[in-house]
């Protein structure tokens, strides 16, 4: 597990299958949060039959320690969801569909009501 400074480390699983036209957006969504702590992205893949996973490659070539691509050859999103929270030891999991984009503090402002709140299991937010 990763930490920078005290802040916990975060996991974004995203399960997907055949994203191409949003996923370079909401990873670079992802790789653009004010989170000073460590963030990464679990793409879990459904075996796509588009450029999905040429994209991810890409990003994922271009930042290893951020971005890596998991396969789901099972294709659906439980397994999915399973398979890239078993591959991360990260203290905090967001899920994320593929076609979201996230705005710039939603990692922090997450972490932070759950660093605030020990009784807090989840958070979320638009």
């Amino acid at each position: 597990m990763k930490k920078l400074n005290s802040l916990p480390s975060v996991t974004i699983v995203i399960p997907c299958r055949n994203e191409e036209k949003y996923i370079r957006q909401n990873i670079q969504s992802i790789l653009d949060q004010d989170y000073s702590g460590f963030c990464e992205v679990f793409v879990v893949d459904g075996m796509s039959t588009d450029d999905t996973r040429g994209i991810v490659l890409e990003l994922e070539n271009k930042y290893p320690e951020k971005v890596r691509l998991i396969d789901n050859p099972k294709k659906f999103t439980p397994d999915a969801l399973n398979i890239g929270i078993e591959s991360s030891s990260a203290e905090i999991f967001i899920i994320l569909g593929g076609h979201a984009f996230l705005d710039k503090s939603f990692v922090s402002k997450n972490v932070e009501h759950l660093i605030s709140d020990p009784s807090l299991g989840c958070t979320g937010g638009l």
